[in-house]
């Protein structure tokens, strides 16, 4: 096995190099992070209503004008201007967050120690960029929900009493009012019990007989509804109707529906329809609610710079290993590595080897008589061992006394035997033997 180390490689020659010696191929880099944003950069589609006359501009909304047009409060001339308010509020709110969910993301830092490859890189950009798309739907979705759950668990009233309505009860005189929540949609649906109940948005006429909740509209529109909530009533809506040209002038001839409103201006006649042939992944079918919940956003444009990374990487080396066989001038090296090593080894044995051997050969040529006369003495001195050790081990055991209270007296004390002492003390003795 071999290293070799290049020094500040180009992108092109890690690249030629990773491409041969692959993932042997160590290249740790001078500066340890870079900025997402100088290596990531997003962009966000949006559904065209976001970016429509209908959210846009204001001649739209001046269909609503009030001034000019007397209706019930059911009726698609009252109730439309809250929709595309709301739409319109939505679509600025969708924006808003992922722009604040961008900024945030450009700051962070991607970490590495080493030069990662091309296929690594993107895919850890991929799973970052994932990332950021869940969190930034999960953190509008989640105060959205909070806000409509609120809003629905308070039923405020609303215009036109969609939700609810006040009723007053008399008993014996005294009056009482109670909130009672509205079942004039369909299937007889209550909104006190979900907030799915609707019923078809359209054109009223403005007679007093008309202006009651049982009566079912004169025109309606397609994919418009009113629900409980203003809110509600968009999210169960689709937009087909402003797909369709034929819908929307539809829309502008029934204004002045059994009314005596002006003639109509040329701020809402001349608006565009949306384009049913754009790519699109939300049909004109879906509802606003699927819409929503993705923030409007057709599709993320994305854009990794594996350069960019690199460079601001800038490793000082890349080290690389292989196998080599055969090669001549690493196994000459091998060869006197070897040779130094072994008369390094022999410098140090041979003194010893010979001392050894000299006195392996000064015993195998002494004669028998010196080696029998060194036996025998080296028994005389052993025997001579023992019987010393014998002869204090005997002693020790005959004078042990384990009951003579001479040996806690203070070293001080002048020892003074008598031959009563000596009595006691071959008692103790003969005790301690029993014992």
């Amino acid at each position: 096995m071999r290293s070799i180390t290049v020094h500040e490689p180009s992108l092109t020659e890690y690249e030629g190099l990773y491409g041969k010696y692959g993932r042997t191929l160590i290249c740790p880099c001078r500066h340890l992070s870079v900025s997402y944003s100088w290596i990531i950069h997003l962009e966000v589609e949006y559904h065209q209503v976001c970016s429509s006359e209908f959210v846009n501009d204001n001649a739209w909304l001046s269909y609503f004008n009030r001034k000019t047009v007397f209706a019930f409060f059911l009726d698609f001339r009252s109730q439309g201007s809250k929709l595309f308010r709301i739409l319109q509020s939505l679509c600025r709110l969708s924006n808003e967050t992922v722009r604040n969910q961008l900024r945030a993301f450009n700051e962070m830092q991607f970490i590495n120690a080493h030069v990662v490859s091309r296929d690594t890189f993107d895919i850890q950009t991929s799973i970052l960029i994932l990332q950021l798309q869940q969190q930034t739907l999960d953190s509008f979705m989640t105060i959205f929900r909070l806000v409509r759950a609120s809003i629905q668990l308070n039923q405020f009233i609303v215009f036109g009493d969609t939700n609810s309505k006040i009723k007053r009860l008399n008993n014996s005189g005294t009056f009482t009012y109670r909130f009672v929540p509205n079942n004039y949609y369909e299937s007889n649906c209550s909104c006190g019990q979900s907030v799915h109940c609707n019923r078809s948005q359209g054109f009223y006429c403005t007679a007093t007989e008309c202006k009651v909740w049982k009566n079912r509209p004169n025109q309606t529109i397609l994919g418009l509804v009113v629900s409980c909530l203003p809110i509600d009533s968009l999210l169960l809506s689709t937009l087909e109707c402003f797909y369709n040209s034929s819908c929307i002038q539809m829309l502008i001839e029934w204004r002045s529906f059994d009314t005596t409103a002006q003639s109509n201006d040329s701020g809402f006649t001349n608006v565009t329809p949306l384009d049913p042939m754009r790519n699109t992944r939300f049909p004109p079918t879906i509802k606003l609610e699927d819409i929503v919940s993705q923030l409007f956003i057709e599709k993320w444009i994305n854009k990794t710079n594996f350069t960019a990374f690199y460079q601001q990487c800038a490793p000082l080396t890349c080290t690389y290993t292989f196998e080599q066989r055969f090669n001549r001038v690493f196994i000459i090296a091998t060869i006197f590595g070897i040779i130094d090593g072994l008369s390094l080894t022999l410098t140090i044995l041979i003194p010893f080897i010979v001392k050894l051997c000299r006195k392996v050969n000064r015993c195998c040529h002494r004669h028998p008589n010196d080696i029998r006369r060194e036996v025998i003495l080296n028994l005389c001195i052993s025997r001579r061992n023992i019987l010393q050790k014998y002869a204090k081990f005997k002693n020790y055991v005959q004078t042990l006394n384990l009951y003579d209270k001479r040996r806690f007296r203070p070293s001080s004390d002048p020892p003074t035997i008598t031959s009563a002492d000596i009595l006691l003390i071959e008692r103790q003795r003969f005790a301690t033997r029993v014992f």
